[in-house]
Protein backbone atom coordinates (compact mmCIF):
# COMPACT_ATOMS: atom_id res chain seq x y z
CA UNK A 1 0.00 0.00 0.00
CA UNK A 2 1.72 3.58 -0.61
CA UNK A 3 0.69 6.48 1.54
CA UNK A 4 0.93 10.04 0.69
CA UNK A 5 0.91 12.96 2.54
CA UNK A 6 0.10 16.14 0.21
CA UNK A 7 1.04 19.57 1.83
CA UNK A 8 1.91 20.00 5.56
CA UNK A 9 0.92 21.31 8.98
CA UNK A 10 3.30 21.59 12.38
CA UNK A 11 1.06 20.65 15.79
CA UNK A 12 1.73 22.89 18.47
CA UNK A 13 3.02 19.79 20.71
CA UNK A 14 5.83 18.79 17.72
CA UNK A 15 6.66 22.69 17.69
CA UNK A 16 7.40 22.58 21.50
CA UNK A 17 9.32 19.47 20.58
CA UNK A 18 11.92 21.51 18.23
CA UNK A 19 11.77 23.74 20.69
CA UNK A 20 13.51 21.92 23.34
CA UNK A 21 16.31 20.56 20.45
CA UNK A 22 19.90 21.36 21.19
CA UNK A 23 21.32 23.03 18.17
CA UNK A 24 22.90 20.37 17.32
CA UNK A 25 20.06 17.86 17.03
CA UNK A 26 18.78 20.29 14.34
CA UNK A 27 18.61 19.30 10.29
CA UNK A 28 20.99 21.16 8.70
CA UNK A 29 20.21 24.10 6.07
CA UNK A 30 20.32 23.87 2.64
CA UNK A 31 21.81 27.09 1.17
CA UNK A 32 18.18 27.64 -0.51
CA UNK A 33 16.56 26.92 3.01
CA UNK A 34 19.34 29.66 4.38
CA UNK A 35 18.89 32.08 1.43
CA UNK A 36 15.32 31.76 2.43
CA UNK A 37 15.80 32.16 6.44
CA UNK A 38 17.79 35.29 5.54
CA UNK A 39 14.92 36.54 3.39
CA UNK A 40 12.40 35.92 5.89
CA UNK A 41 15.02 37.82 8.69
CA UNK A 42 15.07 35.19 10.81
CA UNK A 43 18.08 33.23 12.17
CA UNK A 44 18.87 29.94 10.56
CA UNK A 45 18.23 28.00 14.14
CA UNK A 46 14.92 29.29 13.86
CA UNK A 47 14.14 28.39 10.37
CA UNK A 48 16.05 25.02 11.23
CA UNK A 49 13.77 24.40 14.13
CA UNK A 50 10.62 25.48 12.46
CA UNK A 51 11.89 22.29 9.42
CA UNK A 52 12.13 20.03 12.55
CA UNK A 53 8.84 20.87 13.40
CA UNK A 54 7.21 19.92 10.17
CA UNK A 55 9.22 17.00 9.88
CA UNK A 56 7.97 15.45 12.77
CA UNK A 57 4.49 16.22 11.92
CA UNK A 58 4.85 15.02 8.51
CA UNK A 59 5.76 11.69 10.21
CA UNK A 60 2.57 11.78 12.05
CA UNK A 61 0.54 12.38 9.38
CA UNK A 62 2.34 9.64 7.35
CA UNK A 63 1.67 7.26 10.59
CA UNK A 64 -1.84 8.10 11.01
CA UNK A 65 -2.63 7.66 6.80
CA UNK A 66 -1.02 4.15 6.97
CA UNK A 67 -2.86 3.20 10.14
CA UNK A 68 -6.09 4.04 8.75
CA UNK A 69 -5.60 2.18 5.33
CA UNK A 70 -4.42 -0.50 7.59
CA UNK A 71 -7.75 -0.58 9.47
CA UNK A 72 -9.82 0.18 6.37
CA UNK A 73 -8.14 -2.45 4.29
CA UNK A 74 -9.37 -5.21 7.15
CA UNK A 75 -13.06 -4.06 6.86
CA UNK A 76 -12.87 -4.26 3.21
CA UNK A 77 -11.61 -7.65 3.44
CA UNK A 78 -14.66 -8.83 5.84
CA UNK A 79 -17.05 -7.66 2.93
CA UNK A 80 -15.14 -8.93 0.24
CA UNK A 81 -12.07 -11.28 0.60
CA UNK A 82 -10.07 -10.18 -2.21
CA UNK A 83 -10.13 -5.87 -1.42
CA UNK A 84 -6.73 -4.68 -1.27
CA UNK A 85 -6.04 -0.56 -0.93
CA UNK A 86 -3.49 0.79 -3.20
CA UNK A 87 -2.77 3.88 -2.25
CA UNK A 88 -3.85 5.89 0.75
CA UNK A 89 -3.56 10.13 0.12
CA UNK A 90 -3.81 12.38 2.82
CA UNK A 91 -4.27 15.98 1.83
CA UNK A 92 -3.43 17.86 4.66
CA UNK A 93 -5.27 21.34 2.78
CA UNK A 94 -8.24 19.92 1.64
CA UNK A 95 -9.24 17.70 4.86
CA UNK A 96 -9.57 14.76 2.55
CA UNK A 97 -8.32 11.03 3.02
CA UNK A 98 -8.24 9.42 -0.70
CA UNK A 99 -8.38 5.85 -1.01
CA UNK A 100 -7.80 3.92 -4.81
CA UNK A 101 -8.02 -0.16 -4.18
CA UNK A 102 -9.80 -2.98 -5.91
CA UNK A 103 -12.91 -5.45 -4.82
CA UNK A 104 -14.48 -8.06 -6.73
CA UNK A 105 -12.03 -7.50 -9.06
CA UNK A 106 -13.12 -3.94 -9.95
CA UNK A 107 -11.20 -0.78 -8.94
CA UNK A 108 -12.66 1.77 -6.82
CA UNK A 109 -11.75 5.33 -4.86
CA UNK A 110 -12.99 6.60 -1.62
CA UNK A 111 -12.79 10.06 -0.57
CA UNK A 112 -13.24 10.56 3.36
CA UNK A 113 -12.39 13.42 5.49
CA UNK A 114 -9.65 13.38 7.72
CA UNK A 115 -12.29 14.68 10.98
CA UNK A 116 -13.53 11.44 10.31
CA UNK A 117 -10.59 9.12 10.39
CA UNK A 118 -9.42 11.58 13.38
CA UNK A 119 -12.21 10.87 15.21
CA UNK A 120 -13.19 7.08 14.60
CA UNK A 121 -8.91 6.50 14.65
CA UNK A 122 -9.19 8.25 18.42
CA UNK A 123 -12.60 6.83 19.76
CA UNK A 124 -13.79 3.48 18.10
CA UNK A 125 -16.98 5.19 18.11
CA UNK A 126 -19.58 2.33 16.70
CA UNK A 127 -21.90 5.72 15.37
CA UNK A 128 -18.52 6.53 13.12
CA UNK A 129 -17.71 3.50 12.46
CA UNK A 130 -21.45 3.01 10.54
CA UNK A 131 -20.42 6.30 8.92
CA UNK A 132 -17.71 4.92 7.59
CA UNK A 133 -19.17 1.52 6.47
CA UNK A 134 -21.82 3.52 4.78
CA UNK A 135 -18.80 5.11 2.95
CA UNK A 136 -18.16 1.57 1.83
CA UNK A 137 -21.22 -0.14 1.02
CA UNK A 138 -21.66 2.64 -1.53
CA UNK A 139 -18.42 3.44 -2.64
CA UNK A 140 -16.48 -0.32 -3.09
CA UNK A 141 -18.23 -3.23 -5.66
CA UNK A 142 -19.86 -6.03 -3.93
CA UNK A 143 -18.74 -9.45 -4.61
CA UNK A 144 -21.23 -10.84 -6.75
CA UNK A 145 -24.10 -12.68 -6.08
CA UNK A 146 -23.62 -16.60 -6.48
CA UNK A 147 -26.86 -18.49 -8.04
CA UNK A 148 -28.23 -21.17 -6.13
Amino acid sequence: MQVIVEGWRSSSSDWLKAQQLSPEELPPLSPEQKDVAEKLGISEEDYARSTKAGELSRQELQAKAEAFGTFLESRLRKRVADASIQSVLLQTFDGRVRIAGTAAGREFRLQIDEELVDNLMQSGSSELEERLQRIIDLGVPAPEAKAS
